[in-house]
């Protein structure tokens, strides 16, 4: 998934979840099973293009995905709470990225295993679309039909 969507699910968690335990365990939980859904990133063909592009192509989805977040969930949980468990939600790609940059010893090679696993990848535009939607879905279920899980 793009951090864009890793980002929005954070935001939705920790604007449902206020207990910050429970919440990074969903956000983490979160990242590797919106992995699953077939989908574009900008780690999709990286290795077909320049490392400064895939850099600046993930700058822009990170400044995105924050920016979409403050807007859709800014005004319903404090904003370094939130902060935080998007971070959580984005967690293993953080922890991955010194892989792509020749670290490859673990953790950083078992992480990028790990997310491997995981990874159903897709090219543009279906990878883009299959998660909007997928995304979407969540949010709706999240945002709209479910209660704040109170402090545990």
């Amino acid at each position: 998934m793009t951090e864009t969507a890793h980002l929005i699910m954070g935001a939705a968690i920790a604007s449902r979840v206020p207990n910050p335990y429970l919440a990074s365990i969903f956000a983490l939980t979160s990242h590797l099973l919106l992995d699953i859904v077939p989908h574009w990133d900008t780690g999709t063909n990286w290795r077909n293009r320049s490392m400064k592009k895939t850099i600046l192509y993930t700058a822009v989805d990170l400044g995105l995905g924050i920016a979409m977040s403050v807007v859709l969930f800014g005004n319903q949980v404090s904003l370094p709470y939130m902060l935080f468990i998007m971070f959580m939600s984005t967690l293993p790609d953080w922890l991955e990225g010194p892989y792509f940059f020749g670290f490859k010893i673990p953790p950083f090679s078992s992480i990028y295993r790990l997310q491997h696993i995981f990874h159903k990848k897709k090219n543009l535009p279906w990878g883009l679309i299959t998660q909007i939607a997928f995304v979407a879905v969540l949010l709706f279920s999240i945002y709209l039909l479910s209660p704040h899980i109170p402090l545990i």
